[in-house]
């Protein structure tokens, strides 16, 4: 889908493959580490690897038979976890994308034509002709400016706990965060999934909500303008800044409702990375900057 905002999110992978063989798991060591892949695979996991299977179908958890997948990246790739695990990055129903994206991808034209997904596809009015495959717990029924409206789907895991319990949702767009607050605290909205992090103690302070919080994937960061710049050609000039930053002080103004990061893979990756502002260090690579500046 040419015009998806996260259309080159994946265009770092080069290959990927279904492993068959346990030995091709044991033949390779994790990186930085001496453990073999096949036993980092297997943290957590209730019955060892004893078979690896290329049909779904015969994956049997329980008696130890898996399917691993193999991702070749174009270049040393880390983040790949961070992409795989983006709320655009789901899986589709290859059959229904097919059957709609029938134009030639090299000469999409955003005016014209319609792929699949397209808002417009789901957007009240005379385009509408929703086409959305749904495998999740809610359908998409269609929006307009104002709020969007699902329904319950009903082969969605039925008769498990995980079965939805609502069975008309309507999500209501406010874009404004203080209004979307405010809403939320009058009763005219009974979620709000957005609270900033530093309204929490507005939310803890009223009897009437409750908040909830859980870690997210998602990373906030600072790009150089590098066009025609130093600090594009200058390792020791990019260094000097990276050490000025204080993430400390940054987190105090969110009353420490976020995690520091050391890169644009989510914090939750534990990679054992941690940026510390250190005014020695930015004297230091500054130094080396201006000495071979002039």
């Amino acid at each position: 889908m040419p015009d998806h905002r996260t259309y080159s999110l994946h265009e770092h992978i080069k290959k990927v493959e279904i492993v068959t063989t346990v030995n091709a798991l044991e033949q390779v060591k994790v990186s930085g580490g001496s453990e073999t892949v096949k036993e980092a695979l297997e943290k957590g996991l209730d019955t060892k690897i004893s078979a690896l299977v290329a049909d779904k179908n015969e994956a049997n958890n329980k008696e130890g038979k898996y399917q691993v997948i193999k991702l070749t990246t174009t270049e040393p790739f880390p983040q790949v976890l961070n992409y795989l695990a983006h709320q655009s990055a789901g899986i589709v129903s290859k059959k229904q994308v097919e059957s709609i994206n029938t134009y030639d991808v090299a000469s999409f034209d955003v005016n014209k034509d319609i792929p699949y997904g397209d808002q417009n596809t789901v957007t009240e009015g005379s385009k509408y002709n929703n086409t959305l495959y749904a495998s999740g717990p809610y359908i998409l029924l269609y929006k307009n400016d104002y709020e969007a409206k699902f329904q319950k789907n009903p082969a969605y895991m039925k008769g498990t706990g995980h079965e939805p319990n609502i069975s008309n949702v309507t999500l209501r767009f406010i874009k404004d965060t203080d209004s979307a607050l405010a809403a939320l605290r009058s009763g005219e909205v009974h979620v709000n999934y957005g609270v900033p992090d530093t309204k929490f103690d507005v939310v803890k302070s009223d009897s009437k909500l409750s908040l909830q919080t859980i870690q997210s994937n998602a990373v906030s960061y600072l790009l150089f303008n590098t066009k025609n710049r130093d600090v594009a050609k200058s390792e020791d000039l990019r260094k000097a800044v990276l050490y000025s930053i204080n993430q400390d002080e940054i987190l105090q103004f969110y009353n420490n409702n976020k995690y520091k990061a050391a890169s644009t893979v989510s914090p939750i990756v534990q990679t054992g990375n941690e940026l510390k502002a250190d005014p020695a260090k930015v004297k230091e690579y500054l130094d080396k900057y201006r000495a071979s500046a002039k």
